[in-house]
């Protein structure tokens, strides 16, 4: 396997390589050139593409401590071998940011401003794009939940999972309907237009090990292959759910989270609704639901059980989190 990393380094990039080893996320490689990461990829030459442009154009902007793509001779974000893409990176030297401390995420959330930020003008022809999504995907998670309850109904008898979920159904069924009426009536469409015309970034996978830790103590950010035009309140709320997740932190540190975000990246009045709008869709209870019932497994895995079990027991946590969050959202103007 090494003397198809040393040909994908000569022939592709020019560059001599002496040895290497495998890591977590690729092919780590020692060459004239220092330290390279290779990773195979399954994704498509215009996905590749459209990452690569995405970082590039952050770098311009000066938000440049990202893992960017090295390119071929020819110019190219990837070079191909046996029909398969392969891309290669600096390899850096960091740590993933230790997510048990909430100092942590009040840094992650100002270099999440400053990347939304940079991000703003960006073009690209491989155009991808999640903008307007949410309505629509709340609509079908409620619809395939009532269809769910329907089939749970119709067995004879249930195991632990179809219990969860018909002792738990009227809840979630009122939280995205709550959620998909919050979006609707706070200016989610305005949102959208905004971000199309401003041309700005999510990054989609801004936690663990894509945040990073360099010895200067700046964040390394990576993990950019799911990045697409769309609103920056996404990637914050996703991050805010990060926060609950891994902390024990309350509405106090989420408050100096939203005020260093919005140090880099304005949040208005509006942006604030629209933020309590999609804290307040069950996400973890819908995605686990999808997961399980659309595969049709024939029996429950402990791992799935006890995640589902762990969703349903934060649902006060969740509320209470979100009851006090409201009374912030008017601090922003």
């Amino acid at each position: 396997m090494e003397d198809n990393y040393a040909k994908i380094l000569r022939d592709g990039y020019g560059i001599r390589f002496y040895s290497g080893m495998r890591a977590r996320t690729g092919f780590v490689a020692k060459t004239d050139r220092g330290l390279k990461e290779i990773k195979k990829t399954q994704r498509s030459m215009a996905e590749i593409v459209f990452e690569h442009k995405a970082k590039e154009h952050l770098y311009q902007k000066g938000f440049q401590n990202i893992g960017r793509f090295c390119t071929t001779v020819e110019g190219s974000p990837f070079f191909t071998l046996d029909t398969v893409q392969y891309t290669v990176e600096d390899a850096v030297s960091a740590q993933p940011m230790d997510e048990s401390k909430e100092e942590s995420f009040l840094k992650g959330a100002e270099v999440l401003g400053e990347l939304h930020q940079a991000s703003a003008g960006f073009c690209c022809e491989e155009k991808r794009s999640n903008l307007g999504t949410l309505p629509k995907l709340y609509e079908r998670r409620k619809n395939e939940l009532m269809r769910i309850k329907k089939n749970i109904d119709k067995k004879s008898s249930y195991n632990p999972l179809d219990l969860m979920v018909k002792q738990n159904f009227s809840y979630y069924i009122e939280k995205t309907d709550e959620a998909l009426s919050l979006l609707l009536s706070c200016g989610y469409e305005q949102a959208i237009q905004r971000a199309e015309e401003e041309k700005v970034l999510c990054h989609n996978a801004f936690k663990g090990d894509n945040i990073r830790c360099m010895e200067s103590g700046e964040l390394h950010i990576t993990g950019f292959e799911e990045c697409a035009y769309d609103t920056p309140l996404v990637d914050l709320v996703s991050y805010l759910r990060r926060f609950l997740k891994k902390t024990d932190g309350g509405v106090g540190t989420a408050e100096e989270m939203m005020y260093r975000y919005h140090e880099k990246r304005h949040l208005s009045k509006q942006d604030m609704n629209i933020i309590v709008g999609i804290l307040t869709y069950p996400d973890k209870f819908m995605r686990l639901c999808n997961e399980y019932y659309n595969k049709r497994q024939v029996c429950i895995s402990p791992a799935v059980r006890e995640r589902m079990e762990v969703c349903i027991a934060e649902k006060e946590k969740q509320d209470l989190f979100l009851e006090e969050f409201r009374k912030i959202q008017w601090k922003f103007s």
